[in-house]
């Protein structure tokens, strides 16, 4: 968290079946850009199936510049 505004802010979701491997990845960027601090938005991921699976879990990074 900081006190300047982000912009490019991404992110990056990672999907995993239920035997803990990757399944599937993506990525989108925030819908407001720049975004103040402590300011919410929303994200459009895409995200594309490595393998067959439901997905079980999930985890993102989100990166930004400011």
């Amino acid at each position: 968290q900081g006190v300047q505004p982000a912009s490019s802010t991404q992110i990056t979701v990672m999907l995993y079946g239920a035997d803990g491997r990757l399944i599937g990845t993506g990525n989108g960027y925030a819908t407001a850009s720049p975004l103040a601090p402590d300011a919410l938005t929303s994200f459009d991921v895409r995200c594309e199936l490595l393998r067959d699976g439901e997905v079980a879990a999930y985890d993102y990074m989100v990166q930004s510049e400011s």
